[in-house]
């Protein structure tokens, strides 16, 4: 790629890498082919007297090359090793100077669907449209997430149009038109038990875009939660610096992730791939738990290759997906970690918008990491590579606030492409890693120890502001489709059932006040005149803030619309859930739900 050399990245996947290692190999279980998918190659092995014959090497030496195995090889284990010093000072010190901001674009959804539709005419990047986000949630008899559920979308024929499994916290999320053709008219979902039997539920998505099926039946909890975490990174020349940091920060991750959840059964896995033409444009290394083994395979993997600006990103997922082995019923993370757009003019089947419905079908979260020297075609295909698969956009940063081209210039100093707005601050890479991994299997517990403490509202202005903003841009739709009239509203005290979470309350109705008399879609009610009807009413604020009181308050304040909002926690996530109720009728008119 270019002559930039990087350090932050490779590092970053080193060190995640090691923090998963602490569960033994399975074998491998092939994935499900979903009906509306073109089948695939089943490996990536080159015909005889092809361009490629040839190119793909043995393994280096232990000095040069990463141990593993290369494509045509076998897939054994790595060996054990001796391990290398764990927690030095100079790791953490390393770790430090790498900062990444991340970005979720199905929790700023309405904002993601204005983007996207604006940089199709980019270079390397592939047309899609994510309008008409559905996505499915199931629970067990108590309400907590089922995860690798199996399920079936079907049409108004029954014929299959999608086959997929849920995500840690029990959901998944679909896009018609990128999943399955826009012609194609889901009818219903169907999730298939363990025991044979099925659970149909209709395609009717609420206001908010969820389908929920509840299941009869408490979820199985395994004695120790496998994960199974695997890197996917481009090795071309200008990787270096990101190939080191992963290096410096994969013990710190392994230790971090097992001291948060001791009865996590965590394996790593890595696929390094470059370029057409490299010395070795692929090598897999089998999923292992031994931390030792996978930080030895990770220190002998060498920046080389590359030359043009886009790499062949697309080799390197297929492989990912294919040739590792992801264990059944486990929580699935990947981490792609590049600075540059996949290839798309090598006429691949397996493309990168390819690669985000398979991972998907198999319930595998795919968070990418854009290095320095991304681009905005790379920012573009990677947030699509991300929105698909319910996982996160993650970039370094250096120094910049707000979004930045990446032209690492004195105005703006950021080097990786990031249109994301200002809802971000900067992290060390690696607790943005464990984070994530930690939050699914928070997901998964029967009592969640993994909550982490949050800051006090204020301290978190910015980050809730957006979301917040976020939440109403979307029930500001769900109104414009119901009545094309500037309609009276008054928004209601927010419910919790968190503990101590008063001022969380208070904060986010002020913000929510404030964004609505920004966006003007609606003529709020004056709060002071709310309390005075409840003072007049003898009414408590509990008592006001019930739904079945709607009608009631609509007509004393002569408000056509009333808003409700609740607070709960889902998994390890603070969640706020908002619905408008008519007043005339008592329908529900919009909901939408954010993490916050």
């Amino acid at each position: 790629m270019k002559p930039r050399i990087s350090r932050s990245i490779l590092h970053f996947a080193a060190a995640l890498a090691l923090v998963f290692f602490g569960c033994s190999p399975v074998a491998k279980t092939p994935p499900a082919q979903n009906p509306a998918e073109p089948v695939s190659p089943q490996g990536l092995e080159t015909p005889a007297g092809s361009e490629y014959e040839g190119r793909a090497t043995k393994a280096r030496t232990e000095a040069e090359g990463i141990h593993g195995t290369p494509r045509t090889s076998s897939t054994t284990d790595v060996p054990a090793a001796e391990s290398r010093v764990r927690g030095s000072s100079s790791d953490d010190a390393q770790a430090a100077r790498v900062k990444a901001g991340t970005h979720d674009d199905n929790e700023e959804y309405p904002s993601w669907v204005t983007f996207s539709s604006r940089k199709w005419l980019l270079p390397m990047v592939l047309p899609a449209a994510y309008h008409g986000r559905t996505v499915l949630r199931v629970t067990d008899s108590a309400g907590a997430p089922v995860m690798a559920q199996s399920y079936t979308v079907e049409g108004t024929d029954h014929a299959p149009l999608w086959r997929g499994l849920t995500y840690a916290n029990g959901e998944t999320v679909l896009f018609p038109s990128v999943f399955w053709s826009d012609r194609a008219t889901p009818a219903s979902v169907v999730c298939h038990l363990s025991n044979g039997q099925e659970i149909r539920v209709p395609w009717r998505p609420s206001l908010d875009g969820f389908i929920t099926v509840q299941l009869d039946a408490p979820r199985r909890s395994p004695r120790r939660i496998p994960v199974d975490v695997a890197f996917v990174l481009d090795a071309t020349g200008s990787m270096g610096d990101e190939i080191q940091q992963l290096r410096d920060v994969l013990f710190s991750i392994h230790s971090r992730l097992l001291n948060a959840a001791r009865n996590a059964d965590i394996r790593f896995g890595l696929v390094v791939y470059r370029d057409r033409g490299d010395a070795e444009p692929l090598r897999v290394v089998p999923f292992t738990a031994n931390v030792d083994s996978f930080q030895l395979a990770l220190e002998s993997v060498n920046a080389s290759g590359g030359g043009d600006t886009p790499e062949d990103v697309h080799t390197g997922l297929r492989a990912a997906l294919k040739d590792l082995a992801w264990r059944d019923g486990s929580i699935r993370n990947a981490f792609l970690i590049a600075d540059a757009p996949p290839h798309t003019d090598y006429g691949q089947d397996y493309d990168y918008l390819w690669a985000s419905r398979t991972a998907n079908s198999m319930g595998i979260r795919i968070n990418t990491v854009g290095a320095s020297g991304l681009d905005q075609s790379g920012e573009h295909a990677f947030r699509q590579i991300s929105v698909a698969t319910y996982g996160q956009f993650i970039f370094l940063t250096y120094g910049e606030t707000g979004e930045s081209s990446g032209t690492g210039s004195i105005t703006d100093p950021g080097r990786v492409s990031h249109h994301t707005g200002a809802n971000w601050s900067a992290r060390r890479l690696d607790d943005i890693v464990v984070d994530l991994v930690r939050r699914d299997i928070a997901y998964q517990t029967e009592v969640p120890k993994l909550v982490t403490d949050n800051p006090p509202p204020v301290d978190q202005h910015d980050h809730l502001a957006v979301r917040m903003e976020n939440l109403w841009q979307q029930v500001q739709r769900q109104l414009a489709a119901f009545s094309s009239d500037t309609l009276t509203a008054v928004l209601l005290p927010f419910e919790s059932t968190l503990d101590d979470s008063s001022h969380l309350e208070a904060y986010l109705r002020d913000i929510s006040t404030e964004t609505l008399l920004r966006l003007g879609f609606v003529r709020m009610v004056e709060r002071d005149r709310l309390a005075q009807i409840i003072a007049e009413q003898s009414l408590s604020v509990i008592a006001a803030i019930e739904p079945s009181r709607a009608i009631e308050l609509g007509h004393l304040l002569n408000s056509r619309v009333v808003f409700f909002g609740k607070i709960c926690r889902l998994g390890t996530d603070r969640v706020v859930h908002v619905r408008a109720v008519e007043t005339e009728t008592g329908q529900i008119v919009a909901a939408a739900r954010v993490r916050v």
